[in-house]
C-alpha cells in the first residue's frame, strides 16, 4: 500500500466519523487508525505514534514481531488504535470496524433477511 492510498482510506473513514458526529453510539467515532501489512509489519497511520515517521500527512513505522496485526482494537505506544490489516477489500466503509459503519436501516424490507 502506498502512502496517497493509505490516505484516501483513512480520509473516507474521517469523512464517516465526522458524518456520524456520536449519533451512533453517543461518542465520537473519530479515533486513530492504522493501517498494517501483516507480512512486513509495514503499516500507516494517521496520528503521530512513538517510532513513526512522517511521510506526508501520515506516519509510517515497522510494528514489532510481537504486535497484534487483526481488524480490531489494537495498543500500541499508549494510544488505542483502530487497526485495518491488509489486504483491503472494497472501500473504507467496508474495512472500517463495525462501529464506525451506520447500520442499514432497510433490513426489515428485505426478504433475503
Amino acid at each position: 500500500m502506498t502512502a496517497a492510498q493509505a490516505g484516501r482510506v483513512f480520509a473516507e473513514a474521517d469523512a464517516l466519523c465526522k458524518a456520524d458526529a456520536g449519533k451512533l453510539w453517543g461518542v465520537s467515532l473519530c479515533v486513530p487508525m492504522m493501517i498494517v501489512d501483516p507480512s512486513t509489519h509495514e503499516a500507516f497511520t494517521n496520528r503521530a505514534t512513538p517510532g513513526a515517521t512522517e511521510d506526508g500527512p501520515l506516519y509510517r513505522l515497522t510494528l514489532p514481531p510481537n504486535a497484534q496485526m487483526s481488524t480490531a482494537p489494537f495498543t500500541y505506544g499508549g494510544t488505542n488504535w483502530a487497526q485495518l490489516t491488509l489486504p483491503l477489500f472494497g472501500s473504507a466503509r467496508t474495512q472500517l470496524p463495525k462501529p464506525l459503519v451506520p447500520p442499514r436501516r432497510d433490513h426489515k424490507n428485505n426478504k433475503n433477511c
